[in-house]
């Protein structure tokens, strides 16, 4: 069986959040501050972890064919989800944590920090964030469904098998 387009798109996916959750350790990140600012610094770090090692796996799993590829990247996206509606739940509710975070990052990068606090109390800034959580929580959402929908892609093949899966 040959590797379903979604699942090759789904190897992209999963390297850029590798690449992304390798950057968060290098550079400063926001959402580090959101996590700890709850006491729950703890959590950044084994998300990071399941960012770089799951998006590792996940890719591996692919084109590996991997038996366990079915549960990982099912667990992967599940904590990419969770990851991302708690990181935007926290930016909706907690205006003044973010009117710090970006009135940090900006001034790190040399940039003007005026007018910060009423974006931040805008409904343009929360329209931009819920339909951004919403968009990247249905991107994983879809992935897990062509994952299930191709679960028998994880399944062993044997030289012998000359099923025509496509019709199961």
């Amino acid at each position: 069986m040959k590797c379903p387009k979604s699942l090759t798109f789904l190897i992209f996916f999963a390297s850029w959040s590798a690449f992304k959750g390798l950057e968060s350790l290098i550079r400063p990140a926001s959402s580090k501050i959101m996590f700890e600012e709850y006491s729950i610094g703890i959590l950044y770090y084994l998300f990071v972890a399941i960012a770089i090692l799951g998006g590792v796996a996940v890719v591996y799993a692919i084109s590996k064919r991997a038996e366990w590829g079915y549960k990982v990247s099912v667990a992967w996206l599940i904590s990419g989800i969770v990851y991302n509606v708690y990181t935007g739940t926290v930016s909706v509710m907690n205006k003044g944590l973010m009117e710090q975070i970006m009135i940090t990052t900006r001034e790190a990068k040399g940039r003007p920090t005026n007018g910060i606090a009423e974006y931040i109390n805008s409904s343009a800034f929360d329209a931009t964030v819920i339909v951004t959580t919403v968009v990247m929580a249905g991107l994983m959402l879809l992935f897990l469904w062509k994952i299930h929908k191709h679960k028998s892609f994880f399944k062993p093949q044997t030289k012998f098998d000359y099923r025509d899966e496509s019709l199961e």
